[in-house]
């Protein structure tokens, strides 16, 4: 019992961290995005 919710903590943090990661680059592209789009207006 204590190993499976050790393991399940685990996991979801690592789903946390990739989460975050996943924002910085969708960020990241969208602000590079839009420079591009000033550059060409």
């Amino acid at each position: 019992m204590v190993e499976a919710y050790e393991s399940l903590d685990y996991g979801s943090l690592d789903y946390e961290y990739a989460l975050d990661r996943d924002c910085t680059t969708l960020s990241r592209h969208v602000l590079q995005q839009l420079q591009s789009f000033s550059a060409d207006a």
